[in-house]
């Protein structure tokens, strides 16, 4: 028998371009009685006032509104380091490796005000697109004005530094060597999961379900002992 599965599900890159996959996405999950996520949104681009209402009334749903980078793409690349891993992972959206620390933590501090200066609630949670921090170093988090800041091996508490490593999978596989590549790390990822019965963390793009992998993620997101739960719980701050 299944062990439960907890897991944490948030849904990134959540802005004007993307607006009617994000809709579609939450219209499956609830259709799949999946509990309110976290929304990483996007600040920096052209809002219109009906995608930022729509946002509130998610947000009064119980979702999360988490800061996620500032315009989510990358004008020039940051040396050969953003190049490999451009090429590799985020392709031209890691807009943290084409700056300096200082640089960093001011396009953070700006994506978290935005939320404030909509009238929505200031995000507890910061994740740079692509899951890349770049230069910024764990003594820098306490300056940020989140409490918690996702990175590609876990969760870091702001004010502490300390990392929650927790496994991760993602579903945003548009070739055939990313698709097999993807799902060896998934199922490697989802058994770490519940051999040591930490929770799970499942990255959610809005096309996924309509990509190569989009018969894995509903499974998953379907499964009885799939147990969703809030940063909070996750790490055991609740």
């Amino acid at each position: 028998m299944t062990k439960e599965l907890k897991a944490l599900i948030s849904l990134h890159d959540v802005m004007p371009e993307t607006f009617s996959e994000v809709k579609s996405v939450i219209k499956h999950l609830k259709e799949l009685r999946i509990p309110p996520i976290i929304l990483l949104v996007v600040p920096g681009r052209n809002w219109e006032a009906s995608q930022l209402e729509q946002l509130g009334e998610w947000s009064c749903e119980g979702y999360t509104l988490a800061a996620h980078g500032w315009f989510h793409h990358v004008k020039h690349f940051g040396g050969l380091y953003h190049r490999l891993h451009a090429a590799l992972i985020s392709r031209r959206v890691a807009e943290h490796l084409s700056l300096n620390r200082s640089e960093e933590i001011e396009l953070i501090k700006r994506s978290v005000g935005w939320f404030e200066m909509q009238g929505f609630p200031r995000p507890n949670l910061y994740v740079p697109p692509a899951w890349a921090l770049g230069k910024i170093r764990r003594t820098d988090l306490a300056l940020l004005p989140v409490t918690y800041v996702e990175g590609l091996r876990g969760i870091f508490r702001s004010e502490s530094g300390e990392l929650q490593p927790l496994p991760l999978v993602g579903y945003e596989v548009d070739t055939l060597f990313r698709q097999l590549f993807v799902r060896q790390w998934n199922q490697i990822q989802t058994r770490r999961a519940l051999r040591a019965g930490v929770p799970l963390r499942i990255s959610l793009h809005p096309h996924d379900f309509s990509l190569r992998l989009a018969n894995d993620l509903k499974q998953l997101l379907s499964a009885s002992y799939l147990t969703p739960l809030g940063i909070e719980a996750t790490l055991g701050d609740a």
